[in-house]
């Protein structure tokens, strides 16, 4: 009796929260999530910093590296990755590279949103979907210390849109790393070696592989090999950003 009205009891108290935000938003318009000024077009973000997004012009179509089109670029065609492409509307550069250390970082969970709709935005339509989105795992520790994965959360917005059911079990990290701004090119694709499992069999024709930022594409061709190594499974990179 006691846990029935105890539910009952939380779900009034969301649903007065609800309401009361809703009111709130007539009263004070919501500010833009970068410059904090009113934004007139959604997304979280004013019209002035939406058209600063840089986008990903002329990319490799195999890496995603900017200005590296129309044909692969020198790396994919000597050392051609696991994956089939990696998607990256965006390049991580200002205001962008901003919205996501401020999300990963400062723990402004509120910017998922706006970035997960940006990029379906700038991807919409798009021909192939895959079956399924597999966010790239972080290790326990860094889980436990950042509070939550940002390629989880990400994968989450995306995958309610366009209806594909995210798997967050199917990889995971067995081993720790360093972050990858204090390592060179080298030391990344060294230490990325075996850093990912999967424990699941991959049974879809076309999985997505799921992250915010792709840098040196170490990450993403860790993650798209333990997936590839026994089947027949096609896998996409899809990323918010690529460095250039």
């Amino acid at each position: 009796m006691m846990a029935k009205r105890l539910l009952n009891y939380h779900q009034g108290l969301s649903s007065y929260t609800a309401r009361l935000a809703a009111y709130g938003d007539r009263l004070v318009p919501p500010v833009c999530l970068l410059c904090y000024s009113a934004p007139d077009i959604g997304h979280g973000l004013c019209s002035h910093c939406q058209s600063a997004l840089p986008i990903n012009r002329n990319p490799c179509p195999v890496c995603a590296l900017p200005h590296h089109g129309p044909l692969p670029c020198r790396r994919c065609r000597e050392n051609p990755p696991p994956y089939r492409a990696i998607v990256a509307p965006f390049v991580y550069a200002k205001p962008m590279s901003q919205l996501i250390r401020h999300l990963k970082f400062q723990h402004r969970l509120e910017l998922i949103r706006p970035l997960a709709e940006r990029w379906l935005e700038a991807l919409s339509p798009m021909a192939d979907l895959p079956m399924r989105l597999i966010p790239v795992p972080m290790d326990r520790r860094s889980l436990r210390e950042r509070g939550f994965n940002a390629a989880v959360e990400i994968a989450r917005v995306i995958g309610r849109n366009l209806n594909i059911a995210s798997d967050v079990k199917r990889v995971v990290k067995v081993r720790r790393t360093p972050p990858q701004s204090t390592l060179s090119a080298k030391q990344r694709a060294r230490i990325r070696s075996g850093v990912f499992q999967s424990i699941a069999p991959t049974t879809e024709g076309l999985i997505a592989v799921v992250d915010d930022v792709v840098t040196s594409t170490e990450t993403a061709r860790a993650g798209a090999g333990c997936l590839c190594t026994d089947n027949e499974a096609s896998v996409v990179v899809w990323a918010i950003a690529r460095t250039p």
